[in-house]
């Protein structure tokens, strides 16, 4: 979710809600945009939101809230998020929009395509991907605690081109 400082408000009602996060009268419209197990959540101003991310043991409310996920922005404002019940990782832009998705379901023998159980398109095999960090925008580093590993994955683009600066454009001092 992208929120506006000082002015995206959370309001909630249900088992785990304040009391009083909505006053009397002032219940909002619509349905919420948050739901989990008997608590539901409206949020007001926010610029976008992108569900089904991300994983917590109390979602169902049961278990343990010991898992968690951890998404990445980079320079460019792209965010880099986790999508465990995919085991994939979302490219959304600043917008919030899509870009593209990196990684599918695979294991330790799924590690290219030079290994034994090749996954083809972009051989990123991914079986619980909670962390992920980027460098600049050249690398993802991608923790799969699934597999026991780190994966350093390169970022390329389908068109790459060098533009030299013209002479005559004041430099920056």
């Amino acid at each position: 979710m992208k929120a506006v400082p000082c002015r995206t408000r959370l309001l909630s009602i249900g088992k785990n809600g304040l009391p009083l996060a909505i006053p009397e009268g002032q219940e909002p419209k619509g349905q919420p945009d948050l739901t989990t197990e008997g608590q539901q959540t409206w949020i007001e101003n926010m610029v976008w939101l992108y569900g089904g991310v991300g994983f917590c043991g109390k979602n169902s409310g049961y278990g343990c809230a010991c898992h968690n996920t951890r998404f990445f922005l980079d320079y460019f404002n792209r965010s880099f998020v986790p999508e465990l019940e995919r085991y994939r990782i979302a490219v959304l832009d600043s917008c919030g929009n899509l870009i593209l998705r990196i990684g599918r379901y695979g294991n330790e023998d799924s590690s290219g395509p030079g290994s034994k159980v090749p996954l083809g398109g972009d051989e990123v095999g991914l079986f619980h991907s909670a962390y992920v960090a980027s460098h600049t925008d050249k690398r993802l580093f991608i923790a799969d605690e699934g597999n026991a590993r780190i994966l350093s994955v390169k970022l390329g683009y389908h068109v790459n081109k060098a533009c030299p600066v013209p002479a005559d454009v004041p430099k920056k001092e």
